[in-house]
């Protein structure tokens, strides 16, 4: 079998690196699952809080664990990435709030890959659609790719109908992992198999 040229955009725990519960003073915060641009509009006040079930996890690393399928990257990750310019992709500034509502010094940002791909092969990732919305897939069998219906040109996204899971192109993963950033870490598509909601 071929190796896909996507990979899974992925935390790893490292130490006691901390993990965020999910942001705050963000309305329709959900449209950061989903690729909906929201550079225009994103607060100044935008907080990721630190998750309080952890409260012994404090560490700060590149690329925080996030249970709200949102990536949180560092200045130094976000100042690569922007240096390798993928299509698509907002950089929203937030503020990581501590155990003890502190603000942290260290500046972090949302990378936000807006407008989907439509790009799931539906038949061969063996898809379960959501009772409540019928146009939301809750669970597949496998990821299997389309990739004629991806955007050359785009190197970070979400799938439409499937957004929780942000992905890579590999060429771009392995530049990022070059880069020694702790905290990031990519699996394969034939890792993933099952629900949409953590």
């Amino acid at each position: 079998m071929s190796t896909s040229p996507f990979v899974i955009w992925d935390a790893a725990g490292v130490g006691n690196a901390c993990r965020i519960r999910g942001v705050a003073n963000v309305p329709d915060d959900w449209e950061l699952q989903e690729g909906v641009p929201r550079a225009a509009s994103f607060p100044t006040d935008a907080e990721a809080r630190m998750d309080p079930e952890y409260p012994g996890l404090i560490g700060l690393t590149d690329n925080l664990r996030s249970g709200s399928y949102i990536v949180l990257a560092s200045q130094a990750l976000t100042s690569r990435l922007q240096t390798i310019a993928p299509k698509n992709v907002e950089y929203l500034p937030i503020t990581i709030v501590n155990h003890k509502r502190r603000p942290v010094k260290a500046a972090y940002y949302v990378v936000n890959p807006i407008h989907p791909q439509d790009c799931l092969d539906i038949k061969a990732s063996n898809c379960t659609y959501n009772e409540l919305v019928p146009t939301d897939i809750d669970w597949v069998e496998r990821i299997v790719f389309d990739e004629g219906r991806i955007d050359p040109a785009v190197d970070l996204f979400r799938v439409k109908s499937f957004s929780h899971l942000v992905f890579v192109r590999r060429v771009t993963a392995e530049k990022l992992s070059a880069g020694g950033f702790t905290g990031l870490s990519f699996k394969e598509l034939t890792a993933y198999k099952g629900y949409a909601s953590r």
